[in-house]
């Protein structure tokens, strides 16, 4: 028995070190939340290549097969990005590029507008403080110092922020009976387009493999609807549309 253990051990070890070995990849799938699932509920897919003393890691929209990252990673469970970075907006042109280091952004990022025009932003970090400047003619002084500009990008928010929108679910949510009277907790996507003049469009529910019922459903897209006109997404000091995915959590507690 001992010598069969020994042996056993010994080709799970080199079966271990195969999959491990420079050149190889493994494909995984991600659900809304970055949590490993099946194929067919996955929102993008990761192409994991491992090199000498890091991997290389890729990410792909599920939906278009579109390039949306590529990093140097040191460690990929838990992720951990360490080397060059580069992200790409949903229509696969280059956004943002730069590096970091222990899951830090460090040193000069630069960003491009998805338009195509030539005005790029620089995003300088240090020590986790930022210095957002544009690196075209029209910004630079007599002396070739850049102008600081408003910050590379602001994500669109809710009036009032995250508790005024938490506040505003909370007071119009309403719990489904048959699921009430189940005592059955649930989790709901709602995914939506964020326009510049900060109306919503293109609402719909997100099934991902986050649990969820048909009633819990229906109410997250009826509260939904109610919400107000959010504050747009910016780039470069514009208003740009944006896509928000919002997570509404239903919880039955015990009378």
């Amino acid at each position: 028995m001992k010598i069969f253990f020994s042996f056993l051990a010994c080709i799970i070890f080199q079966f271990s070190m195969a999959q491990t070995a420079p050149g190889s990849s493994d494909t995984l799938f991600f659900n809304i939340e970055s949590v490993k699932c099946p194929k067919e509920k996955a929102v993008f897919y990761r192409i994991i290549t491992k090199q000498n003393n890091s991997y290389q890691v890729t990410d792909f929209n599920s939906s278009t097969a579109i390039l949306q990252m590529t990093a140097t990673c040191k460690s990929i469970d838990p992720l951990i990005k360490n080397g060059s970075v580069i992200y790409y907006y949903e229509s696969g042109k280059k956004k943002s590029e730069g590096n970091y280091i222990n899951n830090a952004k460090e040193g000069v990022w630069t960003i491009w507008q998805e338009n195509g025009k030539d005005s790029t932003l620089v995003e300088c970090v240090k020590e986790g403080r930022y210095k957002n400047i544009f690196i075209s003619p029209k910004f630079i002084t007599s002396n070739n110092q850049y102008d600081i500009l408003y910050p590379i990008n602001v994500s669109a928010c809710f009036p009032g922020g995250e508790y005024e929108m938490q506040k505003f679910l909370a007071e119009r949510i309403e719990f489904p009976e048959t699921e009430k009277m189940a005592g059955i907790n649930g989790k709901c996507y709602v995914a939506f387009t964020i326009e510049k003049d900060g109306s919503l469009e293109n609402m719909e529910l997100m099934d991902r493999g986050i649990l969820n019922t048909i009633g819990y459903n229906n109410e997250a897209l009826r509260v939904a609807h109610l919400m107000p006109k959010w504050k747009p997404a910016a780039e470069f000091g514009q208003p740009v549309p944006s896509r928000y995915y919002l997570p509404i959590v239903f919880t039955v507690r015990n009378q």
